[in-house]
């Protein structure tokens, strides 16, 4: 369906906003605290709990699980199934962190083929603050993001939304692929041999007094190709 904005409308709009995206990174990273904050996720958070259940058996610290515990900026609170994710970057070159999601956005972008009334409001997703904030820190978010954009356009991958289970509800946007009913049913056949870390996680969480909402601030981000979704051209 033809746009009502106009070809050129939304172009300056996508422009417009990507622009104010950049400066935002620019000014982010023109900081001490900007520039500490790069990769501190991957670097400070995940990796770490990765190692630390190669070594012990379990990413959690033995205080998260006991009792109430204070959260952290890079407490782990992933649940294991993420370890999936992380322990092969305790391997892999840390740049395919970002290149990898960034390739599947940019390629599921391309299937979905959205109306030009997406682009300008998936960019001003990226405006947001916490949009930059999480790309610079290498945060999980930007892989939530690429599961639902690769979600979109071929199913399977939106089972990588696993890694942040308050953003599942995402995962409409693969709920006619059959592809992504296998994905799940592999995920929660693996789910069940990780049993007692599950367990363990659940005490982390309740521990920590967190709730569902944690994760919305940074909703933007990881919904802005479920725009593209609803905007797309081809099935």
């Amino acid at each position: 369906m033809r746009s009502r904005w106009g070809r050129p409308t939304a172009v300056g709009l996508t422009a417009t906003f990507a622009v104010i995206a950049v400066l935002e990174t620019v000014s982010l990273l023109a900081t001490p605290w900007g520039q500490g904050l790069i990769a501190s996720d991957i670097v400070q958070g995940y990796l770490p709990a990765a190692s630390r259940f190669l070594a012990t058996g379990s990413p959690y610290l033995p205080a998260q699980v006991a009792g109430p515990w204070q959260l952290g900026v890079h407490s782990f609170i992933h649940p294991p199934i993420a370890l999936a994710l992380f322990v092969p970057y305790l391997y892999l070159p840390l740049a395919l962190w970002w290149i990898v999601p960034v390739g599947l956005v940019t390629a599921a972008l391309r299937r979905l083929n959205p109306s030009d009334w997406a682009w300008p409001v998936m960019a001003a997703c990226l405006v947001w603050p916490r949009s930059v904030g999480s790309v610079v820190a290498g945060n999980t978010d930007v892989w939530a993001m690429a599961a639902v954009a690769a979600g979109s356009a071929w199913g399977w991958p939106v089972v990588l939304l696993a890694v942040k289970p308050t953003l599942a509800p995402l995962a409409v946007v693969a709920i006619r692929r059959r592809s992504a009913w296998i994905g799940a049913v592999i995920v929660a056949m693996a789910s069940v041999a990780m049993l007692p870390l599950w367990i363990d996680w659940l005490h982390v969480i309740a521990n920590a007094g967190l709730s569902w909402t944690y994760s919305l601030a940074n909703l933007p981000l990881v919904a802005a190709p479920a725009v593209a979704w609803l905007a797309r051209r081809r099935t």
